[in-house]
């Protein structure tokens, strides 16, 4: 599926302004029709070829493309990826598809001997994987993260935070679990993710899911 996008509609004008271009000649330069260039400085959709195809032109002229990022803030992009892991989405990757790069490089940090799905997870396809996996081995009972003022924003950082309910199988409930996510965002894309758990809350949550499983085998 085609991702669109919506620029910064103001300061797309103003770029186009300090060139002293028209909308014709901004359409000319990045070999585009004048309606396209006209709908993406109304605010609205347009597709990311388009996008980077305006980006060309302004820089090729010498003239930063500050109407990217596409949305807001970077605190923005990473919302639409909270809200989508609080509803437990294993198509987390898709759902937010709008906010995230194509070379999206993720990372669960720890070793898969403590946490079974650690390690790195490139492109959209690796960051769909790394959350299947996330959500094939937890089950999410609630959890603040990211609430209560837990969001650190540093420049294009933005890091979250919180005590997560996070079962494993049919193990016995336990305290919630620490829970870090790290954000590098640019051009409004979320380009590089970074997931921290507590690997002694999941080691002694792996080992009650065990116990769980042999106590309902027949016989034990």
């Amino acid at each position: 599926m085609a991702r669109s996008f919506r620029l910064n509609a103001r300061l797309l004008r103003e770029a186009r302004w300090r060139l002293g271009w028209s909308q014709e000649d901004l359409a000319s330069e990045a070999g585009l029709c004048v309606r396209v260039v006209a709908k993406a400085e109304a605010g609205g959709t347009v597709l990311l070829a388009t996008a980077e195809r305006i980006a060309n032109a302004f820089q090729a002229a010498g003239v930063a493309a500050d109407f990217l990022p596409i949305v807001g803030s970077p605190r923005e992009a990473v919302e639409s990826i909270l809200q989508a892991y609080r509803l437990s989405d294993r198509q987390l990757a898709t759902t937010c598809s709008p906010v995230l790069s194509n070379t999206l490089l993720a990372e669960v940090t720890g070793s898969r001997r403590e946490i079974p799905f650690a390690g790195v997870y490139q492109g959209l396809l690796g960051f769909e994987r790394l959350w299947k996996r996330f959500f094939t081995l937890f089950h999410r009972e609630g959890g603040d993260l990211g609430e209560n003022e837990q969001v650190a924003v540093a420049g294009q950082q933005v890091v979250l935070w919180g005590h997560e309910k996070l079962r494993i199988g049919e193990s016995p409930a336990a305290p919630p679990l620490l829970v870090v996510m790290q954000f590098r965002v640019e051009r409004g894309l979320v380009r590089h993710f970074e997931l921290t758990l507590d690997p002694t809350a999941i080691a002694c949550r792996l080992h009650g899911h065990a116990d769980a499983k042999r106590k309902m085998r027949p016989g034990a």
